[in-house]
Formats: structure tokens, C-alpha cells, sequence
């Protein structure tokens, strides 16, 4: 009878790798940080559309503001001042985004290198 093969074609169990717990808990800390990109990005567009969505009231009560809005444009300060609260939340969640996406690139970095440094084999 013939062993089982993996995909490789080597025999089954043969050459598995040694995987350490600060391996384990890395990858767990980058799942968790994935998952809480993951609903930061959700955050971002709601507050994004909570944002388009004040403009557009606003518009609808008062007419169309002509061009993009500009903070140095006096014309546009009393939509800026209307929707200034849906705009910095937006970017606050924006802010929050980025640093935990910051995080989680780190962590995948740190990932990949303690995984390269084992498969050298100078880490034990």
C-alpha cells in the first residue's frame, strides 16, 4: 500500500512546518486587526455618506452651491458651517482608518519577517 501524497507529491506529514505560539498569537493579532480594518472602513463610509447626505439638504433648502466647495470662498461659509460637524467626523474616521491600517501593515510586516527569519532557521 502506498502512502498518501500532499499536493507537492511528497508523502504525507513530511516536511510539515514547526509553528511557535508567537506565531500563532502574530497571526491572530493580524486577523483581529483585519476584522477591525474591516468595520473602520464601514465606519468611514457611512460617516462619508451621513456627510454627502447633509450637503445635499442643504442644497435642497437653499439652492445648489456653485463649484467645489472652498473654505476661502465666502459664498460657501454657510454650507461649510452647516455641515461641519458630518465633515469632521468624517475625517475623524478617516484618521481612524488609517492608523489602524497602519497598524495591521506593521503587524504583516512583522509577520513576514519572523516567518523568513524562521525559515532560515535563526530563530528557534
Amino acid at each position: 500500500m502506498t502512502k498518501p501524497k500532499n499536493a507537492a507529491g511528497q508523502p504525507a506529514g513530511d516536511g510539515t512546518p514547526y509553528v511557535s505560539a508567537s506565531q500563532i498569537a502574530l497571526l491572530i493579532e493580524v486577523a483581529a486587526l483585519a476584522l477591525h480594518d474591516h468595520r473602520q472602513q464601514l465606519a468611514v463610509n457611512e460617516a462619508h455618506r451621513k456627510y454627502i447626505e447633509a450637503l445635499n439638504s442643504y442644497e435642497g433648502k437653499h439652492g445648489p452651491v456653485e463649484g467645489r466647495l472652498d473654505p476661502r470662498n465666502p459664498d460657501h461659509a454657510p454650507i461649510i458651517a452647516a455641515t461641519k460637524g458630518k465633515y469632521e467626523k468624517h475625517q475623524a474616521e478617516k484618521r481612524k482608518a488609517y492608523n489602524i491600517r497602519r497598524r495591521l501593515q506593521t503587524a504583516c510586516r512583522k509577520a513576514r519577517h519572523l516567518n523568513a527569519d524562521r525559515a532560515a532557521g535563526s530563530v528557534q
